[in-house]
């Protein structure tokens, strides 16, 4: 079961990060975000993002995997180098394989419930409760409107929502199965800076693959 719950989670988590910017707004600034579960599904996932690029960090199974994801926005090229397990893979998205994806990641309609007076403090700003409901899937974050970026997290892209709806960015997300709370990912730190030095990558000694090649070696979490 516990498994089940970490590849699902990684399959959002690499898909839902999406290429395509939301509303410009502030635009740049580093969210360091920590899963609160056992060391069988721990994520640590960190978001550098300004107006250009994005890159995306996570270290999952307290350091037996770790995926990095760099997008270049105006070329809408995505580049993916995942270290799982000693074996070194990497996967090139395009700006027409992003437009497949996130018509995939659409979902039906999602209802929202924002919850004002249900508040909490994370990483330093107040932040109030929002529901999302698609379907079967239900999640909660407690979102904030004083952060602004033009990518949201893991997680929202497959409940079609935006900041202006949600009232905030979310600073944590909590997945519910059959009403009982299974996942939570919260913000640790926030900074408006951003290490440009994260940009840079080394992809030497990365075996090329297409999504359908990663499919077929069962990496179900790394599949459109």
């Amino acid at each position: 079961m516990k498994m089940k719950l970490f590849w699902t989670v990684l399959s959002i988590l690499v898909l839902s990060t999406s290429m395509q910017a939301q509303k410009k707004l502030k635009g740049e600034g580093t969210i360091q975000y920590a899963s609160e579960n056992d060391v069988e599904t721990s994520i640590l996932l960190d978001m550098h993002v300004t107006q250009s690029r994005n890159c995306i960090k996570m270290d999952l199974l307290n350091g037996a995997m770790q995926v990095v994801i760099h997008d270049d926005i105006e070329a809408k090229d995505r580049v993916t180098l995942m270290n799982i397990m000693g074996r070194k893979i990497k996967s090139i998205d395009d700006k027409d394989n992003a437009e497949i994806i996130k018509d995939k990641m659409a979902g039906p309609s999602t209802e929202i419930k924002v919850y004002k007076d249900d508040v909490k403090n994370i990483a330093g700003y107040k932040c109030h409760k929002v529901s999302l409901k698609n379907g079967q899937n239900e999640m909660f974050c407690y979102v904030t409107p004083k952060i602004t970026l033009d990518i949201l997290p893991l997680f929202l892209e497959s409940f079609t929502v935006d900041i202006d709806r949600m009232g905030g960015y979310p600073l944590q997300m909590i997945m519910s199965e059959e009403g009982k709370e299974s996942f939570k990912m919260t913000a640790v730190t926030v900074s408006p800076k951003v290490d440009k030095s994260v940009f840079e990558y080394n992809d030497e000694g990365y075996e090329l693959m297409t999504q359908e090649q990663l499919a077929q070696l069962g990496l179900q979490g790394f599949r459109y």
